[in-house]
């Protein structure tokens, strides 16, 4: 509801930033005037421009009363501005970090995995220096991406929502959690339902989110791998657990609940492999449009989770299909080549990263004073891309909108045959999508990257079912993207060239992402 609240509401982002700007602005280290924010890649115009707002109010009223008040002072001296996204952003730190340095007639082209605790986002892109007078009278670089995305629901926190869930819904643990009038709620994002939940689910409940957050606690240790977390589950058990009930009152002695930690490892590693899937068939089909087109693609990963063993061994094992399947599309237009496509950087700050660089003698810093992580990255990035980087994105149209944030297609034994993907222009052509016979038609959609390449299973797209109100076995259903996450269709006969003839009114549809 945060895109429609007013001013009588109370907003707690800039609530948020109130604070931050209390924490900055202080006698100690003065007040600052310029903030610079940056946002994931798959929050729309909408998104951004509301939370600059917040931010905005909420960072004036930090600060001393005679510059708040001071209307010539804010109009002149006070900023809060959009910048770069994340990931593009951790891109130019990382890229410069690993020691690509590109000469006039070089070229690098980088794809970062941003692994982060809520969301994962993607960018992709090239790295080139500035060539033109122009460029170089103000820049020493310059970033293109052109393609990006991510997965709203892929991030270190929702599993461990997940690994919460599976283990109370667990039919072992389920006549305990009754007994004791223990509920929980559903993991972040989606609803997976089970044999007899109404009587263990309740989504609205305060004491059912205090009961997942207990349990997330308990398995945070497996999931970062600290020492010795294989003790914590013992004979395959979670002992020693206080729950509350439904009406808040503290169990003790619910008892062991099991727990099966193959069942949970499975998990993570099909949750992680989906979200990698995902991001390598959206930079190959970011690159395809590219002239000329790469041999050497840099991954670079970014955020803490990226820190799991698991990202880096998943990547590994999935790069042999991938090169297999860019090879063969290079086939296809006569543009045959040997050796390793993929090479994957580890998360800056970490001594995984140290190896590589050093492999790559890049010269590091030793006084212990300061180098950037795969966190704190972001923020150096986007101070270089206020000063000494240009950043060209192609990810957002003239209007300053990002791209539309689905695959919208049709079943085609049990996968899905994409019709609009990213790529597809907002409000541009129409393109056709069944013949308009019958008085409703199906079509499925999917944030997932991976919805482009043609072979998603059925079973991880949205259904949604469309009711016509004008049927003609001449004609047939047209639809196009309107914005990041609308559709239009309407019922229309085909003319010359990309023009069609409506017979019907056009029909909007919000689409929620889900799957």
């Amino acid at each position: 509801a945060y895109l429609e609240s007013n001013s009588d509401d109370i907003d707690p982002i800039e609530i948020y930033a109130y604070y931050i700007g209390m924490t900055i602005n202080n006698m100690r280290q003065g007040v600052f005037t310029e903030y610079l924010l940056s946002f994931p890649v798959t929050y729309e115009k909408a998104v951004r421009d509301k939370i600059l707002s917040s931010f905005s109010r909420g960072l004036h009223k930090s600060l001393p009363q005679v510059l708040a008040e001071d209307d010539e002072f804010v109009q002149n001296e006070f900023r809060v501005i959009s910048a770069t996204s994340e990931p593009a952003a951790y891109a130019v730190c990382a890229l410069e970090a690993y020691g690509f340095e590109p000469d006039d007639q070089e070229v690098y082209y980088y794809g970062v995995f941003d692994f982060g605790g809520g969301t994962t986002d993607f960018d992709f892109g090239r790295w080139r220096a500035a060539i033109t007078p122009e460029e170089q009278d103000r820049y020493e670089y310059v970033i293109e991406h052109f393609g990006g995305g991510g997965e709203r629901f892929l991030g270190g926190e929702n599993l461990l929502d997940l690994l919460a869930f599976t283990v109370f819904s667990n039919p072992e643990n389920l006549p305990k959690l009754k007994e004791h009038n223990v509920y929980f709620t559903w993991p972040h994002g989606e609803e997976k339902k089970f044999n007899g939940f109404q009587d263990v689910i309740a989504k609205d409940s305060k004491w059912a989110h205090m009961n997942m957050q207990r349990m997330r606690e308990l398995l945070r240790p497996m999931w970062e791998r600290h020492p010795n977390y294989e003790d914590k589950f013992t004979e395959s058990q979670i002992s020693n657990l206080s729950l509350f009930t439904n009406t808040g009152e503290q169990v003790t002695d619910i008892g062991g609940l099991a727990v099966d930690l193959k069942q949970l490892e499975t998990i993570l590693d099909d949750k992680i492999r989906a979200g990698i899937k995902s991001f390598m068939t959206g930079m190959l089909d970011s690159m395809s449009d590219i002239s000329p087109r790469p041999e050497k693609l840099n991954i670079f990963l970014a955020g803490n989770s990226c820190r799991s063993e698991k990202v880096d061994r998943i990547f590994h094992e999935e790069f042999g299909p991938f090169e297999e399947k860019y090879k063969a599309k290079r086939a296809e237009l006569g543009e045959e080549f040997e050796g390793e496509i993929f090479e994957l950087f580890p998360p800056l700050g970490t001594e995984a990263a140290k190896k590589k660089q050093e492999e790559r003698k890049v010269s590091l810093i030793s006084d212990g004073s300061y180098a950037p992580t795969g966190k704190t990255g972001v923020a150096v990035g986007l101070l270089k891309c206020r000063t000494s980087v240009k950043v060209i994105d192609a990810n957002k149209d003239e209007n300053d909108e990002i791209a539309f944030k689905f695959t919208i297609g049709k079943m085609r034994r049990n996968k899905l045959v994409p019709v609009l993907t990213s790529k597809s222009r907002l409000g541009g052509k129409w393109e056709r999508f069944i013949i308009a016979d019958k008085p409703e038609f199906d079509f499925y959609y999917t944030s997932k990257k991976h919805g482009v390449s043609g072979d998603l299973p059925i079973q991880e797209t949205q259904r949604y079912t469309c009711r016509l109100t004008t049927t003609d076995d001449s004609a047939s259903v047209f639809m196009r993207p309107k914005s990041p996450t609308e559709i239009e269709y309407v019922v229309a006969r085909e003319r010359s060239g990309q023009e069609i003839e409506p017979i019907s009114e056009i029909v909007t549809i919000k689409l929620g992402v889900g799957k």
